[in-house]
């Protein structure tokens, strides 16, 4: 066992413990009931446990507070523990407080140590974020060495809205996920010190943040610790109570923990990872509180109760400290960077602020690559040398870890067109990257604000938008594609399916593209400032195995995408021609035939073909189908295959027809299955044509043949996310016509996540597998990321939770982005509970000027037969061939023309005026 140490301001003996990764399930049928009937019973046990408790081996003065019942996944469920007569002398040494919280069901623990909350000792408190849904029990204990007291309970873990821990993404080491969704992350880092600095208000710091996350930053840099340094910083942050010239640094200044406590809450609740800085190299703090080599008792217990205190929140990540190295180690450091992973009872990543030459890529602890890489002679000498940025980033390509230059040239003295440039150079070598103002580094008085003048932030985090439109998690840095240029020239690829490439300086380029020859890719230029495209010339065209291309502006930098240019595409092909040329043959003989698409070669084993240039998320997909005669042979539908080169077998979901009514939905993986669902059915016609339609939405599949749902399946595999389509069969002709495949959006927050989904203005929280808007404020609305084309449906269920309410809630569209208040450009679709008359009733209304709004249609349900006042009603509002109807429960209650195409490519959200209101199972799908 290790030897005692100060930590977090108690003496213990040794680390703490490992815990097991925790992992987690989808329920479907009656297992769900089962799951749901425990929940009720454990939510009325936790309540007579709560109210009847009584602390076991307990001292008079100590009382145990947990009023929370029940508490979202990856949310902070809270205890207080108050103390009446607290230990003489430090109460960050005298008092400990220790919890363990387990699973009821999985029987996973973790140990969690508290905190001390008040300068006297008469409060500590305990934090714990629960990763799996389910029902908890916890015991707690507060010792002093005179009191020991101890407190059992339980809660309930329920779905909610927060997405989870930052984690690396294990299928692509090089990138991000978030625990609670597992799909990839964009990190897109900005940075403010001075964040929680107390000369700064609430007003300066929450307007900081309400600016960053509005341009789509999420994660944001600030520091806990800070003194005075050789440059001209003078950061003056001290988290000890006393001066910093003579404080003995042993008891924390509670009001500025507390201070730590709002602000990392507050970016929380705006989609930002606070990515919590413990120091900052300062001569003032270093001389008198820290060490070179060995971190001290000291260091330790900072350390400690930092993690003890911010470690339930899941928006958060570790950095060692800013400019560590002038002041500390390498040795130093990779004791430190042990130690933190195992007091952390979460697992959160963790790094440290390096240089270019980043020394610690080897080192288990750290999680992702930290660097400081500027496109030339370092701050003070700003240059544009490209591939010197380029060439500090790839010193780090070896380690299969996320690559994040969080300091590439503070806007002045740098210029913001060399910052938007560096950030897009940093992106396209395949890392993230962290903005920086030099407003974020001395605030010396409030009326400094912590962005003011900023010009390149806005221009970076397009860097941000248009990665994500790209498969960014599949693409690698890859000069070997470059074979000349005249300039510059920093190149991703996903051979064969993607290519980007970023011209800092313009100029003319040389591309290998060996493996997409044969292959009909789309290729266009995007302007890095605004993301407006132009078609390239010349195109990429089948057969070639190089282009030869010159950006279109001289001088200016550009980006060259070959590709997947957008995601989700709706394609529908009847195969009249018999000239299917967006299919491109894996195996067998493939060709278009009497209007069908057919591979005719029996003798082939495992025949495949796939539609290049589109890739897919979620979708509904149909498809005629007709299998070969011998009941051994099948034919197969692949989809999201992450390899459009690769056979059926290679990734992501095969669905098997054969003759006989035998349809199993299988995982593919490297030439090895795993079975989703088989079922055996008389719906499949045999020797005819069959009539198959797949609905897929994240990891959830439903299967239709000759319009009977034959099968329903969920996948736990967070891999194949979206990807390629392919059509397979088995030794024997097989048939397919009239292929139609729409894009479409789901969400049922049965996960407890939106990842769509953007909060306006309003509160809204995910809870009871619903989207609930709270009350509050006259109007909230939500914006959906997704917008379909100029024909398309979308359908919502709506609960109207007060029968007496005037007020509305329904659907938002917008001819421009989703925004608020009131404009020309809005239409809303609402139902109430008391229209005109006081009987329920549906309202089309379209924004007028002035924020006035007239009235487009209404249906008043004076029968009170087509509208469930204070109950749920799906709402339903469709544009298909110039024709727009509003249903109600599936009964058209509003129709006529598209006039003048006014209700063409709208954007999506959802509206509640006034009033509480539940929305769930929201459906938005191309019509086309």
């Amino acid at each position: 066992m290790a030897s005692s140490t100060l930590a977090g301001g108690r003496v213990i003996a040794g680390d703490r413990r490992e815990q097991p990764a925790v992992s987690t399930c989808r329920f479907t049928g009656s297992l769900v009931r089962r799951q749901w009937a425990r929940t009720i019973l454990w939510t009325l046990l936790c309540c007579v446990i709560a109210a009847t408790r009584v602390p076991a081996g307990s001292t008079d003065g100590v009382t145990f507070l947990t009023p929370q019942a029940r508490v979202g996944r990856f949310e902070v469920w809270e205890a207080e523990i108050r103390v009446a007569t607290p230990a003489p002398g430090n109460p960050f040494i005298a008092g400990r407080v220790t919890a363990t919280f387990t699973h009821t069901t999985s029987g996973r623990s973790t140990d969690v140590e508290g905190f001390c909350d008040a300068q006297d000792g008469s409060s500590y408190r305990v934090r714990f974020a629960p990763r799996e849904l389910g029902s908890y029990s916890f015991t707690l204990r507060y010792a002093d060495g005179v009191a020991d007291s101890r407190s059992t309970g339980g809660f309930l873990s329920t779905p909610g809205g927060n997405p989870g821990f930052l984690r690396v993404d294990a299928a692509h080491p090089r990138h991000f996920v978030r625990e609670g969704s597992g799909r990839p992350f964009y990190l897109l880092g900005h940075t403010a010190y001075h964040l929680a600095n107390p000369v700064v208000s609430d007003q300066n710091w929450m307007s900081y943040v309400d600016h960053v996350a509005s341009l789509g930053f999420n994660k944001v840099r600030m520091l806990l610790s800070g003194g005075r340094n050789r440059f001209f910083w003078n950061y003056r942050l001290f988290p000890w109570t006393g001066d910093i010239d003579t404080s003995t640094f042993d008891q924390f200044d509670v009001s500025l923990w507390q201070r730590f406590d709002r602000v990392i809450r507050y970016m929380g609740d705006r989609g930002i990872i606070a990515d919590v800085l413990f120091e900052v190299g300062t001569e003032d703090i270093a001389a008198r509180f820290s060490s070179f080599e060995v971190p001290s008792d000291r260091e330790r217990a900072f350390y400690r109760y930092g993690i003890d205190r911010l470690g339930a929140y899941s928006n958060v990540v570790w950095n060692l400290g800013n400019e560590v190295l002038e002041f500390h180690s390498q040795a130093w450091c990779n004791t430190m960077g042990p130690f933190i992973k195992s007091i952390d009872p979460y697992g959160h990543l963790l790094s440290v602020h390096g240089f270019s030459a980043f020394p610690f890529g080897g080192q288990t602890w750290a999680d992702n690559i930290d660097v400081q890489a500027y496109s030339g002679g370092g701050a003070a000498h700003p240059s544009e040398n490209w591939w010197s940025l380029w060439y500090q980033l790839s010193l780090a390509f070896r380690w299969q870890k996320p690559i994040v230059d969080d300091e590439y040239g503070y806007e002045i003295p740098y210029s913001p067109d060399q910052v938007r440039k560096s950030a897009w150079t940093i992106a396209a070598s395949g890392a993230y990257g962290s903005y920086g103002s030099n407003d974020s580094l001395t605030v010396t008085t409030d009326e400094q604000r912590l962005w003011s003048n900023e010009v390149a932030d806005a221009w970076v985090a397009k860097v941000k938008t248009f990665f994500e439109k790209t498969d960014w998690w599949l693409l690698q840095n890859d000069q070997g594609v470059v074979h000349a240029a005249d300039q510059p020239a920093i190149c991703l690829a996903e051979r064969g399916s993607e290519y980007i490439v970023y011209l800092p300086a313009g100029g003319t380029v040389t591309l290998g593209l060996d493996e997409a020859a044969g292959l009909s890719l789309p290729i266009e230029w995007v302007d890095p400032i605004t993301l407006e495209t132009t078609t390239a010339d010349p195109p990429f065209t089948m057969g070639m195995s190089s282009l030869v291309i010159t950006a279109p502006n001289p001088g200016r930098d550009s980006i060259l995408h070959i590709g997947k240019l957008v995601r989700d595409q709706r394609y529908f092909d009847a195969f009249a021609l018999g000239t299917p040329a967006n299919w491109a043959p894996i195996v067998g003989t493939w060709a278009g035939a009497a209007g069908a698409f057919r591979q005719t070669d029996a003798a082939r084993t495992g025949s495949c073909t796939t539609l290049l240039g589109r890739t897919f998320t979620d979708f509904s997909l149909d498809i005629d189908v007709r299998i070969p005669d011998d009941p051994n042979h099948w034919a197969g539908i692949s989809f999201r295959k992450e390899d459009p080169r690769g056979g059926y077998w290679t990734s992501g979901y095969l669905l098997l027809l054969r003759n006989n009514g035998l349809v199993d939905l299988l995982e593919a993986t490297n030439r090895s299955y795993r079975s989703l669902s088989s079922v055996s059915t008389n719906a499949v016609i045999a020797r005819g044509w069959n009539h198959v339609s797949i609905i897929a939405r994240d990891g959830t599949f439903q299967v239709y043949v000759n319009r009977q749902r034959i099968l329903a399946s969920t996948s736990d595999s967070a891999k194949y996310r979206s990807g390629y389509l392919s059509l397979a069969g088995e030794s024997g002709v097989v048939e397919f016509d009239n292929i139609r495949l729409r894009p479409m959006y789901f969400e049922d927050w049965d996960d407890g996540v939106s990842d769509g989904i953007r909060k306006i203005t309003g509160t809204w929280l995910e809870q009871n597998r619903e989207f609930v808007r709270g009350f509050g404020g006259r109007v909230a609305v939500a914006a959906v990321d997704f917008q379909p084309s100029n024909d398309f449906r979308v359908s919502v269920d709506v609960n109207l939770a007060d029968r007496n309410s005037r007020q509305y809630a329904g659907l938002l569209l917008s001819q421009g982005a989703i925004a608020w208040p009131f404009t020309t450009t809005n239409f809303v679709i609402g139902l109430s509970n008391r229209g005109p008359g006081g009987v329920p009733a549906l309202a089309f209304l379209r924004a007028g000027t002035g924020g006035q709004s007239h009235v487009v249609g209404w249906f008043i349900d004076t029968a009170g037969t087509h509208i469930q006042r204070g109950g749920t009603n799906n709402l339903s509002f469709a544009v298909s061939n110039g024709v727009v109807s509003i249903d109600v429960n599936g009964e058209t209650l509003l129709r006529f023309p598209n006039q003048a195409s006014a209700f063409n490519g709208l954007s999506i959200g959802m509206i509640c005026g006034n009033m509480s209101a539940r929305f769930d199972n929201l459906v938005i799908r191309d019509e086309r």
